[in-house]
């Protein structure tokens, strides 16, 4: 866990000068711009996502959501946040997760998150699919979304551009829980919502 503050000035890149070591499990991570082109990628996919079937959503999303945690992860052990076009990539993937479990959960009617991050309303209804129960595991984008929501960003970072990022992050959060409980379980499965609580959902909730 996180246990000591930073609190210098960020720069374009919201590379904390003041930083921690980078840590031994990173001294193998691609170069940056290949990190970049990961992201883009998946933001193009989600982009193109009307055109997908049910099974091609669901693993956009695991796809979305390990990067997410790994991105989460970064911040968290560095300081740093990858920026794909000016915009961190923390930021992008969250939107692009939002839309995607939209897609999957929310029925066009009933639809909250779309006027947030600008998914387009004429979008196709959701898809139904089966909920993927890794994402609530302790590497899973649920678990990561409570740690959010329970102000692990703000606590860790003093600067005043990462503040205003975990705010951004935290209206994400938020989507993607709400969104993650209207999730209905298959039949003799645990419910979401069962799975946030087990996630100590319920401190943050």
């Amino acid at each position: 866990m996180m246990n000591e503050s930073r609190s210098a000035p960020v720069n374009n890149f919201y590379n904390v000068r003041d930083m921690k070591p980078v840590p031994q499990r990173y001294s193998n991570r691609p170069p940056e711009e290949v990190v970049q082109a990961s992201v883009t990628e998946l933001v193009r996919r989600t982009d193109c996502i009307s055109s997908q079937g049910g099974s091609t959503v669901v693993d956009l999303l695991l796809d979305l959501g390990a990067a997410y945690v790994n991105q989460y992860l970064f911040l968290c052990h560095t300081g740093l946040v990858t920026n794909i076009e000016g915009t961190p990539a923390l930021f992008a993937l969250g939107a692009r997760l939002v839309q995607t479990l939209d897609l999957l959960v929310a029925p066009v009617e009933l639809s909250f998150a779309r006027e947030v991050v600008g998914w387009p309303q004429s979008s196709q209804p959701c898809i139904n699919a089966e909920v993927p129960y890794t994402m609530f595991g302790p590497s899973g984008f649920v678990s990561t979304c409570l740690e959010i929501l329970a102000g692990s960003l703000r606590r860790e970072f003093k600067d005043a551009a990462v503040q205003s990022l975990a705010e951004e992050m935290e209206v994400h959060a938020v989507l993607m829980v709400r969104l993650v409980l209207c999730w209905g379980a298959p039949l003799g499965a645990p419910h979401p919502a069962n799975m946030i609580l087990a996630a100590n959902g319920s401190i943050v909730l």
